[in-house]
């Protein structure tokens, strides 16, 4: 089996750490992951549930 690069090591680090109880608000999970996909040229966007 092939070993995972450093880049997929570093994201699957940095998603562990960040705290996604369900208390807390997932603005940063979702922020991070807008800066993942926008490093892919990807455009997102975000709404919100009133």
């Amino acid at each position: 089996m092939k070993s995972p690069s450093s880049t997929t090591l570093t994201i699957l680090t940095d998603l562990i750490a960040l705290d996604t109880t369900s208390r807390n608000s997932n603005l940063r999970l979702i922020k991070y992951v807008q800066s993942l996909l926008a490093d892919y040229s990807i455009e997102s966007e975000l709404t919100f549930d009133n």
